[in-house]
């Protein structure tokens, strides 16, 4: 069982793979996640790992997308499934 801190590096790492694309920062999201998948990645905990390029890694990217623009009127942000939070 992975603990609190395996668990957000692992969260960490891979939203470092994907945020060029929430970013705006990658021109092309298919040739960027070509180039991710063609290298095996380090990731924390499992070590080398190879992702295939497709739908699974672009979906990601999409579905982390929503999140960033769901702002209230007083500036508050929320997740899904969450009430608006001022902390």
């Amino acid at each position: 069982m992975l603990d609190e801190k395996e668990r957000e590096k692992i969260a960490l790492k891979k939203f470092s793979l994907v945020a060029p694309v929430i970013n705006g920062q990658a021109d092309n999201q298919k040739k960027y996640f070509k180039k991710l998948a063609a290298e095996p990645i380090d990731m924390p905990h499992y070590g080398l790992k190879r992702y295939a390029c497709g739908k699974n890694l672009s979906m990601v990217a999409v579905s982390l997308q929503p999140a960033r623009s769901r702002r209230t009127e007083a500036g508050l942000s929320f997740g899904p499934g969450k009430e608006p939070s001022g902390n």
